[in-house]
């Protein structure tokens, strides 16, 4: 560890009696080189049009913090994404809890792939030029992908991807008002029970 900066440590510090692991965090929170840490978490995707004869390429914004996926009403409009009315319109409440929108209008079903994985989508527009397309909690908890923070990478290893039910489509929350999670629990026949052997490995499966 003789190649770490330590100038920047307080000089009070007695560096004689701190650890390598608190030397190595004085100098990283300190050093001018810190890896600078994106403020927005970010990732590409691609929808393929009804009649798969173009696509269309755009930015997601990832947010735990929405409860639901959402596309932004200029990015369909720019892109000529085919829309319909929805049958009830729903409120949406954005964080500061003042400002509000009225969601009239959802697109129709698409194909979405990000990072090798397809799915089936039909989502709610929102008034916003910020972002292309936003993924909620409620797309999070369905697919409980596997997230690197530092590199802003996403690994579709969850239980849902690695068994997907066709189509793999989120459940459509919008307009319900129970606001539980719904997730269609696979169903398995008792032809595919007598198959499984007795030693299978129950820790791939959620019980």
């Amino acid at each position: 560890m003789s190649n770490l900066c330590i100038e920047d440590i307080d000089d009070a510090m007695d560096v004689d009696s701190i650890d390598e692991h608190q030397l190595y965090l004085s100098s990283v929170y300190s050093s001018p080189l810190t890896r600078p840490t994106k403020p927005q978490f970010f990732v590409q995707f691609t929808i393929h049009s009804l009649h798969g004869r173009r696509t269309i390429q755009g930015k997601a914004l990832l947010d735990s913090g929405a409860s639901h996926t959402f596309i932004s009403t200029q990015f369909t409009k720019k892109n000529h994404i085919p829309t319909i009315a929805m049958i009830k319109p729903i409120l949406v409440h954005q964080a500061d809890g003042i400002h509000t929108q009225t969601v009239t209008h959802q697109t129709l079903a698409f194909t979405m792939r990000i990072q090798g994985h397809n799915e089936k989508m039909q989502l709610p527009l929102f008034n916003t030029n910020n972002y292309d397309l936003i993924l909620g909690l409620g797309w999070l908890t369905y697919h409980n992908p596997t997230i690197d923070w530092e590199t802003q990478s996403l690994t579709f290893d969850g239980y849902i991807c690695k068994h997907p039910i066709v189509p793999h489509q989120i459940p459509n929350m919008i307009g319900t008002t129970d606001p539980k999670v719904m997730v269609a629990t696979p169903q398995m026949s008792p032809d595919d029970q007598s198959r499984i052997s007795k030693d299978w490995p129950k820790s791939e499966f959620p019980q």
